[in-house]
């Protein structure tokens, strides 16, 4: 967005963007890129709350079982530390709202304090609602908490919001997965992968 990325130099803002295309292909690879570039960013720029966020998101990525190429204890102490600096320094409400779902993602991947996790995502979803992460999430915790109906149409407006998102549209297959509904999410996986064949 350009009116938050105007205050960084043109070398450090080519970094922040390659971080993001990296982030948002998902790969064990692309991630560690990511986290890499996201970090020289802070470097330059302590107080940059979406490079915050986004070794935030790395880190948590990199750190649970879908990419374990970091240990929890390796990743998590970080990431909250980054969550809560951008906690501090956020003047809006979509800033809030954005540090809120990260800290929530912490809460609901690795304490799994269901009740918290709820909280931070229904806070930020007070502030920003149109912000597609928080319902990414409230997806991932209304499956884990039995609330099946929910979790479907949290995706789906998650979806609606950002519907160019490979993470987004994969997930939906994914939820329908743990579901047992396996037909469905084969052929949502399959869907997916037409359209993003890098994903």
């Amino acid at each position: 967005v350009p009116e938050i990325t105007a205050a960084l130099d043109l070398d450090t803002l080519t970094h922040f963007g390659l971080a993001l295309e990296d982030l948002n292909r998902r790969t064990e690879g692309s991630l560690q890129r990511a986290l890499q570039r996201f970090r020289v960013v802070v470097k330059h720029y302590p107080d940059f709350i979406p490079a915050l966020l986004g070794i935030a998101d790395c880190l948590i990525l990199l750190g649970h079982a879908g990419f374990p190429v970091l240990s929890p204890k390796e990743a998590i102490p970080e990431a909250r530390a980054v969550v809560n600096k951008a906690l501090s320094l956020a003047e809006d409400a979509g800033t809030k709202a954005a540090a809120l779902t990260a800290l929530g993602k912490i809460q609901l991947i690795f304490d799994w304090e269901w009740k918290k996790t709820e909280e931070s995502f229904s806070k930020a979803r007070s502030l920003d609602p149109l912000h597609a992460p928080i319902y990414h999430g409230l997806a991932h915790l209304f499956l884990v908490t039995g609330r099946w109906k929910e979790s479907l149409e949290a995706i789906g407006q998650a979806r609606r919001l950002s519907p160019s998102s490979p993470m987004l549209h994969g997930t939906y297959g994914w939820l329908l997965y743990f579901m047992g509904r396996y037909q469905e999410a084969i052929a949502s996986c399959r869907k997916t992968t037409d359209l993003h064949p890098q994903f």
